[in-house]
């Protein structure tokens, strides 16, 4: 479903490129629509599937976002700061910041070998520079979608189709979501709504402060 979703991006836009902070939303969440129109054929893989597809996008929003952010670090180097040394510690302040201060800043007693140095795996930090910001927002747009079709089932896709096919001028980011009728993950309060929303879908209630006023609390349900 993930690169098929590619693939359709491509396809319908003749292979041109659209703002860098959706690059990944068609694909994410085509994964996410079509988990939902053909769960009841998982039977009892279902659930796991479901855990699944919302842990990898906490995942990505944590873990993208450190790459992101060692990645702007990185470039901000100077010259002869660009060392195995600098790099590495342009690493750690960026997991340090993100809170990530446990293994992603201890090394391997093993091999001595630090469990953030893994974006050496990742091509996209060598080929495609600030590509891996694009993941969080990507997943962001994605899970909004994904709640849509939830809700009202058709609401997502119509608004995935729309968001994908971009034929007419070159628009930015947030224009391209107004059109389809979305929110942008820039917007007061959205994570936090998101956040509340994840919760319900997983456990079915809420357990935050009250006071807190966020309109999900009010407004979402997840379909039976």
């Amino acid at each position: 479903s993930h690169e098929f979703g590619h693939f359709y991006d491509s396809f319908i836009n003749h292979g041109a490129d659209t703002s860098i902070d959706l690059s990944e939303v068609s694909s994410t969440a085509l994964e996410y629509l079509t988990f939902l129109n053909i769960g009841e054929l998982l039977g009892s893989g279902a659930r796991d599937i479901h855990l699944s597809l919302v842990r990898d996008a906490l995942t990505t929003l944590v873990f993208q976002s450190f790459y992101a952010l060692f990645e702007h670090n990185v470039y901000m180097l100077a010259e002869n700061e660009i060392t195995e040394d600098g790099i590495t510690d342009a690493m750690m302040r960026a997991a340090d910041s993100l809170g990530l201060n446990s293994e992603a800043l201890a090394p391997d007693p093993d091999s001595g070998i630090y469990h953030s140095l893994d974006f050496v795996l990742i091509p996209h930090v060598f080929i495609s520079p600030c590509y891996v910001e694009s993941y969080c927002t990507s997943v962001a747009v994605s899970l909004e979608l994904y709640f849509l079709e939830k809700v009202n089932t058709g609401e997502g896709v119509k608004a995935y189709l729309e968001l994908i096919n971009r034929e007419g001028t070159p628009l930015m980011f947030e224009d391209y979501l107004e059109d389809a009728g979305l929110k942008s993950p820039f917007a007061q309060g959205f994570i936090r709504e998101l956040a509340y929303k994840l919760y319900y879908d997983i456990l079915g209630d809420y357990r935050f402060d009250e006071n807190v006023g966020i309109s999900s609390k009010r407004t979402f349900r997840p379909a039976a």
